[in-house]
């Protein structure tokens, strides 16, 4: 479909795994279009321009349910390859999100790539 100039009706598989998260992190990974757009209208932000960088496989959405409502943004770091944290934005990009969930949404980053790792050495 893409190659038609259609967008897909899915995105590729989210690059960082929720399944396991901490008990106080609850998210969600956008997986499709409409997904992204229905959570630019609810969260008042940009996030839908995001939708060819998600297919094209450069950024990736999620929906930040606990311990407060935001919109996550990742991006793929072209020199690296890996997954960097873009933006934890709250409704309408307004404030920063607390402490507790930007450290909490980095531990989740850090225990994937860990776990990564451990797979890659066996």
């Amino acid at each position: 479909a893409l190659h038609c100039g259609l967008q897909a009706l899915q995105f590729p598989p989210p690059p960082i795994s929720v399944d396991p998260l901490a008990e106080a992190l609850e998210i969600a990974p956008l997986h499709t279009p409409q997904l992204v757009i229905e959570e630019a209208e609810k969260m008042g932000n940009c996030c839908a321009l995001f939708i060819q960088a998600i297919h094209s496989g450069e950024s990736y959405l999620y929906r930040v349910k606990k311990p407060e409502r935001a919109t996550l943004l990742l991006h793929r770091e072209p020199s690296s390859w890996e997954w960097q944290v873009e933006e934890i934005g709250l409704r309408q990009n307004i404030g920063e999100v607390s402490a507790r969930t930007e450290n909490l949404i980095y531990y989740w980053i850090r225990q994937n790539k860990k776990m990564a790792q451990r797979l890659k050495t066996k």
